[in-house]
């Protein structure tokens, strides 16, 4: 056990966006994501509305339908992250909680199915399985906004003219209860798209009044704060598995271990000692390493020479007995196998 001097280190974006339905959540993240930078996916629950926006942003999309299990959610995350994507937005992660097929839905049926009738045990599976969904967002070599749904109430107040008029609010967010504290940023946004730092573990000032508008210069200023400090190392267990996996493999092919940054450069174009390897260029790395290991076990039929006798039928090489014998016979050279077919 040792204390080390603190340091701010380079970190990938984990926030998230909660709101009353059509409050902008969808926009805002696509907003953010464009200020970051890089290849966007958005994992879309929500009936196709991210493509709503797709003649504004550049962005790929993954439509999550029913039922919305946490399997289906881990899964869809790890995919972006395998395929390349440097930021995911998971629009939105409340019906991993409360849609169908949800944490709720199936822990209330296991416990119908239960002779006890007891909630227990169904949460002693379901716990366990939320915590994957969280550290699948949160342990990811992705920058991750997740958009969350809050609860609706109405209060009852005076407008600018004096009369009575009911105004929809936002309560928590729906998911489990202390989901959104996970999040080192939270953004809340109200009905008229404004939005308040509920989380912000940074210096950054996103206006000078109480809520703002988010616009592309949010996204741009996470990403300057983001890429300030030392090179972070990566607590992405799925990425360090992939690196052991391929640098063992690198290895097992009888290469150096010194050649390995310039094999990596050749193959992806990347220097692996400047800049940080996702789970992608790993993968990309083991097929190449996979075809490169074909290449070398491939069976190459000998080729003819002018000098040597070969078969005038198929191409192959004979030798000279086959050779005279096929030319006293046939008055050509010719395998046995030809041969037979020409007798």
């Amino acid at each position: 056990m040792k204390f080390t001097k603190a340091e701010k280190k380079k970190a990938k974006l984990r926030i998230g966006l909660v709101g009353l339905s059509k409050s902008g959540k969808t926009y805002g993240s696509l907003l953010i994501a464009e200020g970051l930078g890089g290849k966007i996916a958005v994992i879309d629950t929500e009936r196709g509305r991210a493509s709503y926006y797709a003649d504004l942003f550049d962005f790929d999309v993954l439509e999550l339908t029913p039922p919305f299990t946490t399997e289906k959610y881990i899964k869809a995350i790890s995919t972006a992250e395998e395929a390349g994507y440097d930021i995911v937005i998971i629009d939105s992660i409340s019906h991993e909680w409360d849609g169908a097929g949800g944490i709720l839905e199936e822990v209330d049926k296991k416990t119908q199915a239960s002779a006890s009738k007891n909630s227990y045990f169904a949460w002693s599976k379901f716990t366990p399985m939320h915590r994957k969904f969280v550290d699948a967002m949160l342990n990811n070599g992705c920058h991750i906004i997740a958009t969350m749904r809050t609860k609706t109430q109405y209060e009852i107040e005076k407008n600018d003219k004096g009369k009575i008029v009911p105004r929809k609010i936002g309560l928590s967010p729906i998911q489990r209860n202390g989901t959104e504290y996970e999040f080192p940023f939270i953004f809340n946004i109200d009905e008229t798209h404004r939005a308040t730092v509920d989380g912000n573990q940074t210096l950054i000032s996103f206006g000078g009044e109480d809520s703002f508008l988010i616009t592309k210069e949010v996204g741009e200023k996470f990403k300057k704060w983001l890429n300030t400090g030392a090179k972070m190392k990566n607590g992405n267990k799925r990425l360090e598995k992939k690196k052991k996996e391929f640098f063992a493999k690198f290895q097992e092919a009888g290469n150096d271990m010194k050649d390995a940054v310039k094999y990596v450069q050749g193959v992806i174009g990347k220097n692996a000692k400047e800049v940080d390897l996702t789970v992608a260029d790993y993968t990309v790395l083991e097929k190449s390493l996979e075809v490169e290991e074909i290449k070398e076990t491939e069976v190459i039929p000998p080729q003819k020479t002018e000098d040597e006798p070969h078969c005038k039928d198929c191409g192959q090489v004979i030798d000279n007995d086959v050779a005279n014998a096929s030319m006293k016979n046939f008055g050509t050279h010719c395998c046995v196998e030809c041969a037979q077919n020409r007798m």
